[in-house]
């Protein structure tokens, strides 16, 4: 028996490749996108998580996203706002 076969993996680019949110006044909030490309061949399955240890503060979250889960199909793009 012959078995040929390509081994396929999830790549992925993120743009911008770092969130520079500047100077943002307390109380107040600033959006931007993040847009996540699926490069590869093969569907890609995407879970974004804001990791605890990065919340300086105990009253609320520093960051929040849109989406938290979501899929990205073969050369698409997934954008997520982040503010």
């Amino acid at each position: 028996m012959n078995l040929n076969g390509t081994g396929k993996y999830v790549f992925l680019h993120l743009s911008p490749p770092v969130l520079d949110f500047g100077d943002v006044v307390v109380g107040s909030t600033k959006e931007i996108i993040l847009n996540v490309f699926n490069t590869s061949e093969v569907l890609a399955k995407v879970y974004i998580n804001v990791i605890e240890d990065c919340v300086q503060y105990s009253f609320s979250p520093v960051f929040k996203v849109e989406i938290v889960e979501s899929s990205i199909r073969p050369n698409k793009h997934l954008s997520v706002k982040v503010w």
